[in-house]
């Protein structure tokens, strides 16, 4: 599929263990993953090259505080009735990086923190 070509004579050495010796006009085959590497040196695919950078990421979901509590709560919901080893703190806070697993997102101490303290709050307000 990736044969291309390029406009001057050119010996690509790339950082993957390949190198490919181009003849000014002459098609030549290219490793799928030394693609990126003959397009940066200006080598013109002999047919249209799809997906060359591969899947762009989607751009991040931001969250209103709001959400942000509500996932928290859920997250210490989950934690408390699970009661597994290391997803709390020996000061009894749940663990961030257990949190972030959870959630989804990241978590900072103080976020944390505020979040754990309203919680506890809410739970002895509604006993």
């Amino acid at each position: 599929m990736p044969f291309f070509t390029l406009h001057r004579n050119y010996a690509l050495q790339t950082t993957k263990g390949r190198s490919f010796n181009f003849v000014k006009g002459e098609p030549l085959y290219v490793t799928p993953e030394c693609v990126p590497d003959a397009i940066a040196i200006g080598a013109v695919p002999e047919e249209s090259v799809a997906d060359v950078l591969g899947d762009e990421s989607a751009p991040p979901v931001y969250l209103t505080p709001q959400e942000r509590e509500a996932k928290l709560f859920a997250a210490f919901d989950l934690m408390i009735a699970r009661d597994e080893r290391g997803d709390f703190t020996a000061s009894n806070v749940p663990h961030c990086k257990r949190l972030i697993s959870i959630v989804g997102f990241e978590v900072y101490n103080t976020e944390r923190d505020e979040a754990w303290q309203k919680y506890n709050q809410l739970k002895v307000e509604s006993a």
